[in-house]
């Protein structure tokens, strides 16, 4: 979602946008240690900037209808995905932990979400 943020806002998605997402570690490590389900992303500058979360906020229905879009639309197989539908070239995971399906999933759950609860313009 964040490589698609430049065709809805003026900024450099993944420079300006980042997202949290488990580590190989915690993994393993969240059979002792469950964390939440989250999908978390945050502003990578700390300056009273932009504020691009909030401006993602507004069309986070139209982005996660265009992420879905574009994991369905991509050919390639392999559980992991690849860099034209989930993978990303700054993951600081080496994108281990990225799954096509479980991406494909996020987008439609989020999607429905996003029709559901509409977040105030």
């Amino acid at each position: 979602m964040i490589a698609l943020l430049p065709m809805y806002l003026l900024c450099d998605g993944p420079a300006d946008l980042r997202c949290d997402c488990p580590s190989v570690f915690e993994l393993s490590y969240s059979e002792r240690h469950p964390r939440p389900a989250r999908v978390l992303m945050y502003e990578s500058n700390a300056s009273p900037g932009p504020a691009f979360v909030r401006a993602t906020a507004r069309i986070l229905h139209r982005l996660v209808a265009q992420a879905r879009q574009v994991i369905e639309a991509c050919s390639r197989t392999g559980a992991q995905g690849c860099p034209s539908c989930v993978q990303s070239s700054r993951c600081t995971e080496l994108n281990e932990v990225t799954s096509k399906r479980d991406a494909l999933w996020v987008a439609r759950a989020l999607e429905q979400w996003s029709r559901e609860y509409p977040l105030p313009q």
